[in-house]
């Protein structure tokens, strides 16, 4: 999941992410053979949730930083 980008305008990426949230909600992520795998009423936030506060983190990241570029880029 680390290595996977995010990429709103990219159906392709955000699909991956959405099949990811999926599974997590699904129980079907992480597997269940998975060595101390917490239990349901250990997790505080649901992953799916976490998830969710990620992609809205870094898709701000990258409205910013469009908006920083094109200030700069009027400013020529």
């Amino acid at each position: 999941m680390d290595t996977l980008r995010v990429d709103i305008e990219s159906p392709k990426i955000m699909g991956h992410w959405e099949e990811i949230m999926n599974r997590i909600n699904s129980g079907d992520m992480p597997p269940d053979d998975v060595e101390k795998r917490p239990k349901p009423d250990d997790i505080s936030l649901k992953p799916s949730h976490c998830i969710e506060i990620w992609v809205g983190a870094y898709t701000q990241k990258l409205v910013t930083e469009r908006a920083i570029k094109q200030r700069r880029a009027a400013k020529k």
